[in-house]
């Protein structure tokens, strides 16, 4: 083959070569991002796992533990106690000690399941209590939870808003300061 009939099979070489080059180089840094979002996801996942099993197991502070203090919550739906909620110390004066204050036994969660994907965390539990009134509190929860430095910064909260509006306005409110879960 002579130098001038060599040149276009180089460069028929060279042209078929770099697409694999270019789709390799921009592959690479793609997975890797994929692994960190991966990561971030099952990172998160175990963090929000945790805090359930200890709250399952007798626990307290989860909202100290999982919630950054400026955390944004809304609770879906309609009727008087939906609504969005700024700052962890609202969020428990508002609905925490609301409902807490209002129960003879802890709320605790009884299963629950959990997704992730990157810096969202859902959880779908299912939670039992007392009644003061010594009737059973049950109510079906999802929490669709957005997480920043291991820490929830906003959340969607989905429940039976009308089963919790019921035992709100049953029992009379303590004027003591219950705990949070």
């Amino acid at each position: 083959m002579s130098r001038h009939t060599a040149l276009p099979a180089v460069l028929l070489a060279a042209v078929l070569w770099l697409p694999g080059v270019q789709a390799a180089s921009v592959a690479a840094p793609a997975a890797a991002a994929q692994h960190d979002i991966s990561r971030m996801a099952a990172h998160n996942k175990q963090l929000v796992d945790t805090a359930f099993k200890q709250w399952a197991a007798g626990g307290s502070g989860l909202f100290d533990t999982l919630l950054a203090s400026d955390v944004t919550w809304t609770i879906e739906g309609s009727g008087p106690f939906a609504g969005t909620v700024h700052g962890r110390d609202a969020l428990v004066d508002k609905a925490v000690r609301r409902l807490a204050s209002r129960l003879s036994t802890p709320l605790r969660p009884l299963h629950w399941q959990l997704w992730a994907d990157g810096a969202h965390v859902i959880v779908q539990w299912e939670g039992a209590a007392t009644a003061r009134d010594g009737a059973p509190y049950r109510n079906r929860y999802v929490w669709i939870m957005r997480m920043r430095d291991n820490k929830v910064v906003e959340v969607n909260a989905f429940l039976d808003l009308p089963h919790y509006t019921d035992v709100l306005q049953r029992i009379p409110d303590t004027a003591a300061r219950v705990g949070s879960p």
